[in-house]
């Protein structure tokens, strides 16, 4: 009877340690591996981040990562309970031993198993003439990267955000054609074809007179006040007001886009001689050109209430002044914020209109471009004709719009 009670002792010890060593279920959970990233040599009043994201768990995963300070200085660690914190370096203490941080990074599985390692932080002080590269302070000789590398810290690295050449765009970290079809030179941005392109001549702003701080519209130069505005440029070098107030140079079209007189009564677009646009003017007829109309601004990714290209949109005037040939032309569009901001006369005080009224029948109200804006499709940018500010604004709000034809 004993003997085979130890027999079956002895069976079922063997059991349990071919269960034990075939299954990995029965394995002790080992410890994770904690790693606080590289030490490091900053600079005093800089961003510093530490980096977990290596610290690894082979048979689980690592559920908290926690940071704290052991050495130097105290900072305020933000994000001390993610894999990457970060903190503001301090200045340079007078004492050495502030200037040495240390930082350790404690890691806990899903068993509940921890594991710890540390990172020193140095801090150094380069002098003017120096910056730091690899923890060392060095000349600041001047560096030249051969494209698309970019000068950063005295070192040639690769460029942090991605430019494209159009009509290519940055999608997904690639530069790929965008989805939406546009007509040049229209590009997408956020679902909507707008104009980026700043004319290669800029107006000037009007603005003639000058301030000593205290009183505005005095004659230029002021003493102690140099560099105004009014002693630059257009303003200053082609201020006659024969075709236009101040830099401005204007001229009026008929509606076959024939060249008329400055005294002109009557006309139907206004043309640009510095940028080369060609500008739609407003009137107090009664068609689709009466200065009263206003419009909303809908999109073809955005049109929740189905008004894109009704007569009560932007786009529904854009159909119908090209279908019309306005001045000979049937590429008319909404121009975009640096176009439309272009004509705006900062002489003209609030509120306004801000624009040659000799040239063009405006309100004092914002009227819409085609500029999208960067973050919200049922926003867009409109540029304001009391004061000459640029805001942005619902597309279904109901405004203004002063269509342009551009050659280009």
């Amino acid at each position: 009877m004993l003997t085979k009670r130890i027999s079956k002792h002895y069976g079922l010890v063997f059991v349990i340690w071919m269960l034990t060593s075939m299954s990995p279920s029965f394995a002790a959970n080992q410890k994770p591996i904690a790693k606080a990233g590289d030490d490091q040599v900053v600079e005093p009043n800089t961003t510093v981040f530490l980096n977990g994201a290596e610290s690894a768990d082979k048979d689980g995963t690592i559920k908290t990562f926690k940071w704290t300070q052991t050495k130097g200085s105290q900072v305020y660690l933000l994000n001390a309970d993610t894999a990457s914190a970060s903190f503001k370096s301090p200045l340079l203490s007078s004492k050495p031993l502030n200037n040495q941080l240390s930082f350790k990074l404690t890691v806990t599985d899903n068993s509940k198993k921890t594991a710890s390692d540390t990172v020193d932080i140095k801090l150094v002080q380069c002098s003017a003439q120096q910056v730091l590269v690899n923890g060392v302070c060095k000349d600041n000789v001047a560096l030249t990267c051969l494209p698309p590398k970019i000068v950063q810290k005295g070192l040639c690295v690769d460029q942090t955000v991605k430019t494209c050449q159009l009509p290519l765009e940055l999608i997904a970290g690639e530069c790929r054609l965008p989805s939406q079809k546009c007509t040049a030179p229209e590009v997408s941005r956020n679902g909507v074809c707008t104009v980026l392109k700043i004319p290669t001549q800029l107006n000037d702003t009007g603005i003639t007179s000058c301030s000593d701080t205290i009183h505005n519209g005095i004659p230029c130069p002021v003493a102690n006040v140099l560099g105004q505005d009014a002693e630059f440029g257009r303003d200053l070098l082609e201020n006659d007001h024969k075709d236009g107030h101040a830099g401005f140079k204007f001229t009026k079209l008929d509606a076959q886009g024939q060249p008329l007189l400055a005294s002109a009564s009557s006309w139907s677009c206004v043309k640009d001689n510095v940028t080369g646009l060609i500008w739609e003017n407003k009137s107090d007829k009664s068609d689709i050109h009466n200065k009263d109309l206003l419009f909303t601004n809908y999109t073809a990714s955005f049109n929740p209430k189905q008004q894109y290209q009704l007569e009560t949109d932007a786009s529904g005037l854009v159909n119908k002044v090209n279908q019309e040939k306005l001045c000979g032309f049937n590429h008319w569009r909404l121009p975009s914020d640096s176009e439309l901001h272009g004509i705006v006369d900062y002489s003209i005080l609030y509120p306004g209109p801000s624009i040659d009224v000799n040239y063009f029948t405006a309100r004092n109200l914002p009227y819409w471009t085609a500029t999208a804006h960067a973050s919200k499709k049922e926003y867009g940018w409109v540029v304001y004709f009391d004061d000459g500010r640029i805001w942005d604004d619902n597309r279904s709000q109901s405004f203004p719009v002063r269509l342009v034809h551009s050659s280009n």
